[in-house]
């Protein structure tokens, strides 16, 4: 398995109605859907899995259409994000920080985080994209970001690698 995390965060973002962030690389629903595009998919466990992916990945942007099947798509990120939409919203988390904090303030957010994500050793793909996703909201650079991975990283003596080429 690669050192490299794999993130659709990096594509940047853009506001929707100027307070919803939208990460640049979004995900075509089109082929989540059944045989010639059309209906429910022949595996719906592996079009889950594949949503889910997604997600993880820091898309949150999912183009559908009902030429595909009334309403397939739709049920189908529905099903695979329901867990999702029952965590931390990430996006109305950091606003209230960013409004409580000054720069000093939110940087020691990200170091804490990870403080805690290195508490065990090591940093997960999924942990370093959470982390990236809540620093970008935060407005902490990705310099500043990487420079306390690496801080946090040699304290807990663990090689802090990721997808920053660290």
């Amino acid at each position: 398995m690669s050192d490299t995390t794999i993130s659709a965060v990096p594509s940047g973002t853009f506001s929707i109605g100027g307070d919803l962030p939208v990460v640049r690389l979004g995900y075509g629903a089109m082929q989540i859907t059944g045989p010639g595009v059309w209906g429910p998919p022949r595996d719906h466990a592996e079009a889950l899995a594949v949503l889910r992916r997604a997600v993880e990945l820091g898309v949150n942007f999912i183009d559908t259409a009902d030429s595909y099947g009334p309403y397939v798509s739709e049920e189908l990120i529905r099903e695979a994000t329901l867990v999702e939409g029952e965590a931390v919203d990430l996006y109305h988390f950091t606003r209230l920080l960013g409004r409580a904090l000054d720069e000093k303030g939110r940087a020691r957010i990200v170091e804490m985080l990870w403080e805690m994500t290195y508490a065990d050793g090591r940093a997960t793909e999924f942990e370093d994209n959470i982390i990236w996703r809540v620093a970008d909201l935060l407005g902490v650079s990705s310099s500043e970001r990487i420079a306390l991975r690496q801080q946090v990283a040699a304290a807990a003596g663990v090689p802090a690698r990721g997808s920053e080429g660290e």
